[in-house]
């Protein structure tokens, strides 16, 4: 059953993606994927950073949201169970957190370790 929360997250699901620079989710995409293929688990902070490393920023950091959404329908992530977060690692955070995300597809192969 849909609730009236589900319903206005899904808007503004969708409102952030039809914002959303196209270069921008598609990298946003690429590096879930290359964080899911080479680490047991990791957050959408881990995404983020990764992105600004390589040059991408946003305007709206919650346009996320739905890349994280792809990521699990097409079984590449999943949420622990149960549920995990953690402290954010960004100063623009102010200690939030943030969900830890398993990977479905880490091959074990860890870079540069």
């Amino acid at each position: 059953m849909t609730t009236v929360g589900d319903a206005k997250r899904d808007e503004a699901m969708a409102r952030a993606e039809r914002n959303a620079d196209a270069r921008w989710k598609e990298a946003a995409y690429r590096v879930g994927k290359v964080c899911a293929r080479f680490r047991v688990s990791f957050t959408s902070e881990d995404i983020l950073i990764a992105l600004e490393e390589e040059g991408f920023t946003t305007h709206e950091n919650r346009a996320l949201g739905p890349v994280m959404r792809r990521l699990v329908l097409e079984g590449v992530i999943e949420k622990f169970e149960p549920d995990q977060f953690e402290k954010c690692k960004r100063p623009s955070r102010n200690s939030g957190v943030t969900r830890r995300w398993r990977s479905r597809i880490y091959s074990g192969f860890v870079r540069g370790g």
